[in-house]
């Protein structure tokens, strides 16, 4: 399957790039990211982003179901649910962020049973006030680390860069996309994280996937995880703590691959490791746009 519209970039280019324009990109065997930055547990996910996902950061495997929370990222199953396990694929692709220092780190895990990199090809881009675009290797390049980590089942690229919050317009979302495939064009893999700017803090909408048979379908809710600007705390005093903003929406209109939301349900629910943004419950009505992934794959 050949991904549709823009470039895709060889992986191995994106990668020797940022080893060679940033001095935080050098690979490391254990951690993926410079050693400053905790990553108590060792599996790849520092703490900031542990945090994001409601993952512990002192164990591997937060759920207990046999596969590390990195690898759950990148073959996008839940790493803190053990009913929700990853699927068979020899390819696939995760999409997350993390604050630290004021930036947004953008999070890229790609999981590849061939452990094949080499023949690899990336395609990131954004969507941001109804326009998509690509996003230029050099820009990536710059700014990224990267780090590979194997597993019992293939090999996981992690490759993370920042950008500026104020990227996503206040008060408003943004989207990242990215699109991984083998230059053979047999396997192909995407994802989509929606980010949406309030209060000086950026959440990140999980939409939430059921398992039936072999594959992860999504729903049509969602639930918003905040990303402290500095990795931990700085969430304003009036966010409930132990709650989670949940979404129900259903989509109003599509052109090409941008799909616009409408937020038919709002509110608070439990959620021990998280925060409900006060107006969540006021929500109802308002639309969003996103990307769709299938759409990005040519389908």
């Amino acid at each position: 399957m050949k991904p549709r519209g823009g470039a895709l970039i060889p992986l191995g280019m994106v990668v020797a790039l940022a080893v060679a324009l940033s001095w935080t990109a050098r690979p490391r065997s254990l951690r993926a990211a410079p050693a400053f930055v905790p990553d108590t547990d060792g599996d790849g996910l520092v703490d900031a982003q542990e945090y994001v996902f409601g993952s512990s950061i002192e164990l591997v495997d937060t759920d207990g179901d046999g596969f590390s929370d990195t690898e759950e990222v990148a073959r996008n199953s839940s790493p803190v649910s053990a009913s929700s396990i990853p699927v068979s694929g020899d390819l696939s692709v995760g999409l997350s962020a993390r604050g630290e220092d004021g930036l947004l780190r953008i999070l890229i895990s790609v999981f590849d049973a061939r452990r094949d990199f080499a023949n690899n090809q990336l395609r990131i881009g954004t969507l941001v006030n109804g326009r998509v675009l690509s996003t230029p290797v050099h820009f990536i390049a710059g700014r990224a680390a990267t780090q590979r980590l194997r597993t019992r089942t293939g090999e996981i690229m992690l490759l993370e860069y920042w950008v500026y919050p104020e990227h996503i317009p206040a008060g408003s979302s943004a989207s990242w996309f990215v699109v991984v495939a083998r230059k053979s064009g047999e396997d192909a893999a995407t994802d989509v994280a929606d980010l949406y700017r309030r209060d000086g803090v950026v959440l990140l909408r999980q939409q939430l996937r059921r398992l039936i048979g072999e594959t992860q379908v999504p729903l049509n809710a969602s639930v918003y995880r905040p990303i402290p600007p500095n990795g931990a705390g700085d969430i304003p005093t009036d966010w409930a703590p132990a709650e989670i903003c949940f979404r129900t929406s259903t989509t109003v209109a599509a052109e090409g691959p941008i799909l616009t939301q409408e937020v038919i349900a709002a509110d608070c629910i439990p959620d021990v490791e998280a925060y409900c943004d006060d107006g969540c419950s006021n929500t109802i009505g308002y639309t969003y746009q996103t990307i769709d992934p299938v759409v990005l794959l040519g389908g």
